[in-house]
């Protein structure tokens, strides 16, 4: 199921809870991430990319809580728009164990508001 609300009259976005739409990202370390993950609860976060303090704070926040939403199986995964070495830089820099896609277009970014 797909859901959007609108946020004005050219622009919509993704509502919480609702199905993310069908993406296929490369991630930090290799492989790929590809979206809809089956039968798994997963929290998407995006970030602005490497260069941004609050976004490294947010992402070392969620590195800390990492155990306690697999505890509960929650995947966490990080999405920007970062090439790969500004998103290996970010993974190294924050201690991030988590999955780290980039490569984020900016056509589907605005598809998903």
């Amino acid at each position: 199921r797909h859901s959007h609300t609108a946020m004005s009259s050219t622009r919509t976005s993704l509502a919480p809870g609702s199905a993310f739409p069908s993406l296929t990202l490369p991630k930090v370390g290799g492989g790929e991430v590809t979206f809809p993950y089956k039968n798994t609860e997963t929290l998407v976060v995006f970030y602005r990319g490497n260069f941004c303090p609050f976004c490294q704070g947010t992402l070392k926040s969620l590195q800390a809580a990492l155990k306690s939403f697999e505890e509960i199986n929650v995947k966490v995964i990080a999405i920007s728009a970062d090439k790969e070495p500004e998103a290996k830089t970010t993974v190294a820099n924050c201690g991030i164990s988590f999955d780290v896609a980039y490569g984020f277009e900016p056509s589907t970014m605005q598809k998903l508001g």
